[in-house]
């Protein structure tokens, strides 16, 4: 099996706070700035949803969250200099000072030259799966994603990892389904990355991006040392 270089799915930036009683999409103007950066508004009373399908990303505000999705970047540099400048200027002008919760969240995909069978027995040996003890049930023709619970400094991480059709990423990660992705399957991962902590913004967000493009490489670099033809 070869690897690939990964490509950036979906990346999601979220911070929680306590809820803004006054907040009100009909006196709060901190996203006018960027409307003529979105195509699509949603505006509720304590939400407001800005997207754009064609250049494949999502903000929204609301009176206990403020959340960004990017889909299809090229790198995460790029994820960081948007999530700077749509989200740190709105919590700004939001005037939040206390956060409850905050993650980064990277979806990825791992391209093979392998057919969705054959990346099935890779995974299966990725994880140690004895496909034997099961067969009793019934053929396998797929198998879902791992997931995992992972302690870090002064943070706490979901990763899960599995096969995927590109049907799949479609339906269950893509939010803009206009993209045409390059492959029929690929490896899922999703790594999630969140912290508890009131941190300082910007720096959690450079450090969860690079802690993220560390694991990625890593990982990569392991699935093609462990499977080199």
């Amino acid at each position: 099996m070869r690897i690939k270089d990964y490509i950036i799915k979906k990346v999601i930036f979220e911070v929680r706070y306590f809820p803004l009683l006054s907040f009100s999409s009909k006196n709060f103007n901190g996203l006018q700035k960027f409307t003529k950066e979105f195509t699509r508004f949603d505006v509720q009373d304590r939400l407001i949803e800005l997207s754009n399908d064609e250049n494949y990303k999502k903000l929204l505000v609301s009176w206990n969250k403020l959340a960004f999705t990017t889909e299809n970047v090229k790198s995460l540099d790029e994820a960081n200099r948007q999530i700077n400048k749509y989200c740190l200027s709105v919590l700004d002008d939001l005037k939040v000072d206390y956060y409850l919760r905050t993650g980064l969240r990277v979806m990825y995909l791992i391209p093979t030259d392998s057919t969705f069978e054959e990346l099935i027995e890779y995974y299966e040996k990725i994880i140690n799966f004895d496909a034997d003890a099961f067969n009793g049930f019934g053929n396998i023709v797929d198998i879902g994603t791992l997931a995992l619970t992972l302690s870090k400094e002064k943070s706490k991480a979901n990763l899960s990892c599995g096969p995927m059709k590109d049907e799949e990423v479609n339906k269950k990660v893509a939010e803009f389904r206009n993209y045409k992705n390059e492959l029929d399957s690929y490896l899922f991962i999703d790594y999630d990355i969140y912290t508890e902590e009131s941190l300082p913004l910007k720096g959690y967000i450079e450090k969860s991006i690079n802690e993220s493009r560390l694991s990625i490489v890593r990982f990569r670099d392991k699935l093609q040392e462990k499977f080199n033809d």
